[in-house]
Parts: C-alpha cells; sequence; structure tokens
C-alpha cells in the first residue's frame, strides 16, 4: 500500500496540471493513468503509416497561449516549442474563393473585402469592440480568483451600455451576430469555429466561441506543438517528476474509494494507493459517480449528473498525404486550420441533423494540416491531414440516405466518403494524394479515452445552461464535490474542453484552499483563546 498526500485519476493536461501545482507545493502526489502513456486527449502516434504523426486529439493550441496551467511555467526547457502556419485559418467557398483569419485585423479585412467589400470594415469594429473583452473573459475562468481580470474587463468595457451590450452579445447566437455582414461568405466565416461546440449556431451562447477563437487565433495564431501535441503532456510530465511527482500508466482506476463521506483514495491495476489530503478526478462526471459508487453521493448530486447533458459525438480522421492538399483557394494552402461549411444554414442543418440522431448528409468539417508549420510530423515532401465531424454518438438514420440504417458499422465508410467527397469539392485532387488513412467513430475514440464518453471531446454539451455554475451542476461547483477530498478536475468544469490544464489547475488550487483553511482558522482560534487568557498569541 502506497501513501501520497493526493492521488490524480487521469493523465490529460486537466490532470498533469494538477498534480504539477500539488507537486510544486510540496505536496506528495500520484498521478494514475489507465493508457500506456499520459496525454488523454493530448497525445500523438504513428495511427497510419510508419513516420507520419498525427494528433489523436487536439492538434491547435490557441487556448494553451494564454492559460497560465501552461505558458505560467517554462515548459521550453521540457522540449515543448509551439510552431505556426503562415496563416491561422481559412474557409473556402464555391468559386475557389476563401477568407483567411491572418495575423493582424487589418489583413483579415482585407481578406473579406476580398470576397465582398465593405465586410472589411465590420470585421475591424467587432474587433475593436469585442476582441479585448472575450479574451478577458477567458482569462478570468483560468484563475480561481478573476479579481484583476474581472477588473481589466470592467475598464475595457468602460460603462454600463458597454457592459450590457457584451453581455448581450455573450448570449446571442452566433447566426445572430453574423448577421451585421451583408455577405453570406463573411457570415460562414463569422460562424464557424462556433462548429467546434456541440450547438447549431443559432442557439443562445454560440457567438462568444466563434468571437474567441477567432480572436485569440488574430492574437496568438493556431499554434502546433513541434513533434505533436504529445510533446505537451510530455514536457508537462517531466516537470512533474522533477517536482517529485510520480507518474504510473497503464493503470485504469478501478475504484475511488470513499469511507465515512471523505474520498481516501483509488484502487488501480489490484494496488491500493492511499490520499492523505484529496483526490483529483479528471475524468467525466459519469466516470467518477461510477467509481466512487452512487452511494456516496445524495440525491441531488447524483440528478445533476444523469441531467448533464453529452455533446454530440464525433467522426474523426487521419490521413497521411502524398504531398499537401491541393487546395483550389490559394488562403486554404496557407492555413493551419481550414472551416468547411459553405453557408451558415448549411451548418446549422448539419448540426440539426447531429442532435436529432442522423448523419449529416454535409457535415461542416474542421480541417487541420500540421505539416504546414511542423514539416517533421511526416517524411520529406509528405503531410498529414488532421479533421472532424460532428455526429450521433449512435446513429438512427442517415440524413442523405433516408432508407440507409445509420449504426456505425454500416455507416462508418459511406461517411467517410461523405467527407472526403466534401473535400474534395474544394481541393481537386485530394483523393489522389491519400496514401493511407485512419478514420474514428464515436465508439472508437471512447474505447481508447474512457472520458470520451459517447465520442464527446468536450466532456459536456456547450449549451448556455451548462455553464459556470450549471456545469456539471451546483453540488459540483468550483471543482469541489459533495464527497470530502474529491475533486473533479476535468472539462466537465469551467472552463471547459481544450489544451489549457485550467479545470485541473484550479481543482488543485481548489484543494490547497481547504487545506489551508482548517490550519487558518484553528491559529485564529489559538490567538483568540490566547487573547481572552490575557497573553498574546504570537511574540516578537
Amino acid at each position: 500500500m502506497s501513501v501520497y498526500d493526493a492521488i490524480v485519476a487521469g493523465g490529460g493536461p486537466n490532470g498533469l496540471a494538477a498534480a504539477l501545482r500539488l507537486a510544486e507545493a510540496g505536496w506528495s502526489v500520484c498521478l494514475v493513468e489507465a493508457n500506456d502513456d499520459v496525454g488523454g486527449g493530448a497525445r500523438t502516434a504513428e495511427v497510419t503509416l510508419p513516420g507520419f504523426r498525427h494528433d489523436l486529439g487536439a492538434a491547435f493550441l490557441p487556448l494553451a497561449t494564454v492559460a497560465p496551467a501552461i505558458t505560467g511555467r517554462d515548459l521550453s526547457s521540457y522540449g515543448l516549442r509551439l510552431l505556426h502556419a503562415p496563416l491561422p485559418a481559412a474557409h473556402p467557398f464555391p468559386g475557389n474563393q476563401a477568407i483567411a483569419l491572418a495575423r493582424s485585423p487589418a489583413e483579415t479585412a482585407a481578406s473579406i473585402d476580398k470576397v465582398h467589400l465593405g465586410d472589411g470594415a465590420v470585421w475591424t469594429e467587432l474587433g475593436e469592440a469585442f476582441a479585448d473583452p472575450v479574451e478577458l473573459f477567458l482569462r478570468a475562468q483560468m484563475v480561481r480568483w478573476p479579481l484583476a481580470e474581472g477588473a481589466r474587463l470592467a475598464r475595457r468595457l468602460g460603462g454600463v451600455g458597454r457592459t450590457l451590450e457584451f453581455i448581450r452579445t455573450l448570449l446571442q447566437g452566433a447566426s445572430v451576430a453574423a448577421r451585421r455582414f451583408a455577405s453570406e461568405q463573411a457570415r460562414a466565416f463569422l460562424v464557424a469555429p462556433a462548429m467546434h461546440a456541440d450547438l447549431q449556431p443559432e442557439e443562445p451562447g454560440t457567438a462568444v466561441y466563434a468571437l474567441l477563437l477567432h480572436f485569440l487565433g488574430e492574437r496568438y495564431g493556431m499554434p502546433v506543438a513541434e513533434g505533436g501535441t504529445g510533446a505537451v503532456s510530455a514536457a508537462m510530465a517531466a516537470k512533474l517528476r522533477d517536482a517529485g511527482g510520480e507518474i504510473m500508466t497503464g493503470r485504469p482506476v478501478d475504484r475511488i474509494v470513499v469511507e465515512h463521506g471523505r474520498a481516501v483514495g483509488v484502487e488501480a491495476g489490484g494496488e491500493a494507493l492511499v490520499a492523505r489530503r484529496a483526490v483529483i478526478a479528471a475524468l467525466h462526471p459519469e466516470l467518477v459517480v461510477r467509481l466512487a459508487g452512487a452511494e456516496s453521493f445524495p440525491a441531488g448530486a447524483l440528478q445533476q449528473v444523469r441531467d448533464y447533458r453529452s455533446g454530440l459525438g464525433t467522426f474523426k480522421v487521419d490521413w497521411a498525404l502524398d504531398g499537401p492538399v491541393p487546395w483550389a483557394a490559394e488562403e486554404c494552402r496557407r492555413a493551419a486550420v481550414v472551416h468547411m461549411g459553405d453557408t451558415v444554414q448549411a451548418m446549422s442543418r448539419a448540426a440539426w441533423e447531429a442532435n436529432y440522431g442522423l448523419l449529416p448528409a454535409r457535415p461542416t468539417l474542421i480541417l487541420g494540416q500540421p505539416t504546414l508549420a511542423d514539416p517533421s510530423r511526416a517524411p520529406a515532401g509528405k503531410h498529414v491531414l488532421w479533421g472532424y465531424a460532428h455526429v450521433p454518438a449512435a446513429p438512427t438514420g442517415d440524413a442523405l440516405r433516408p432508407r440507409a440504417r445509420g449504426d456505425w458499422a454500416r455507416s462508418a465508410e459511406p461517411f467517410l466518403e461523405r467527407v472526403e467527397v466534401t473535400i474534395e469539392a474544394h481541393a481537386p485532387g485530394f483523393r489522389e494524394r491519400v496514401l493511407a488513412r485512419r478514420a474514428w467513430t464515436p465508439a472508437d475514440l471512447e474505447a481508447a479515452n474512457a472520458n470520451l464518453i459517447g465520442g464527446d471531446i468536450v466532456s459536456g454539451s456547450f449549451a448556455v445552461d451548462q455553464q459556470l455554475l450549471f456545469r456539471p451542476g451546483w453540488s459540483w461547483w468550483r471543482w469541489g464535490s459533495p464527497v470530502k477530498g474529491l475533486y473533479l478536475g476535468s472539462a466537465a468544469l469551467p472552463p471547459g474542453g481544450g489544451v489549457h490544464g485550467a479545470c485541473g489547475d484550479l481543482a488543485a488550487a481548489q484543494a490547497l484552499a481547504d487545506r489551508r483553511r482548517p490550519l487558518l482558522l484553528a491559529g485564529a482560534a489559538a490567538g483568540a483563546v490566547g487573547l481572552l487568557a490575557g497573553r498574546p498569541r504570537w511574540r516578537g
């Protein structure tokens, strides 16, 4: 039986960030990971052909550029290096047109004006009004006490009217915010990043995702980690070991041990690991309840987990290519990320179909070209392509083939064909460059990472009623749980999905604060007793 101050279950970026914070605070920490290597959704492997390195989950790291849990540590000394393609992103349209997201507002506006003169000025106005506030809003969710960020946000908004307008925009649908533009292309360009979430672009709250990813990309790029996103996890793991932390891989957690209402350790791989102070679960709340036992939680907390809605499933594809994607639009040939959805209506329809159990007839695609920034991912002259579409976890039908059954056993190959045809329409000759491919259905993703329940890569829908206090429910607020000593540090907590480590970092900060509080109270009580007894508690 091994004894530690804290056990961290789950070795993705959130689990690594949690373990790092505790180790740096002087706690003895053991991180337990089910897979043979750490990383969770931030891993890289050769899954098509030898020499072609593919990111198994996240590929682009705009959130990491502003995340204290990552940028606040010197990970460059552990081999982490972020690289950039010439453009952060692009969006192609029929007729060989495209809009590019550049590294300056003026360049982005010029690209929009090439498609429709006048819409570039609208982009500039959006940036002047919202670029600073949405970044500050994100940063505030990545720290435990966001007072400084909140003060900066209030100063930036500068008045009640501006503040109310900002809040109104945050609550808007992305398609509503896009009405500022005159052209359908500019509207689709604005909306597309919101499709990283699982929602239709008309739904409240989607505007913030569109604005946030656009403005982060414009300011900080869409960087990749040299060698693959797994390099982020490897750097964090190396720093954790240097800080004294221990890592156990290939050890799925079989049980979170709760005694007398308190988490006291875990059982993993047949071994008992004791936690004197805290257990931090960087896991989906459904897994936490399953591992700790439903009897450990009050009925209200269990109901909140039952009511917590999953996001859509994901159909992901990794391609090994004989050369770069032959995009018809020049902007796409230089872009790290390519969003594909010809119109707002088409993207809305695809999301609607997926939410109602149908495989989308015209899927919205999010593609990544990491070898434009990092040629080391493939043999000389070759490339890798990364991409996904939102789909139902267990489809009941197919919007393109009404008589077809939607189950993945019959649908994976036809849907892969649909994805490639969509790319081919904007990149003639693409399929001729495909050397190999690996398609992942939602079930495949869950099999590779148990945290991705139903292929949901963000640990719960991003609907507006599942944010802040309601993510995943008020009984789990502030990264704690109804069980003493058990903390939740996964993307099911604010600020949600992405490679930023903030959820785990904040769970660890809460555990440290809870541990300090009784000591402070005890010190205050002793001081009060000393004063009442007529003698000072502290001596000079």
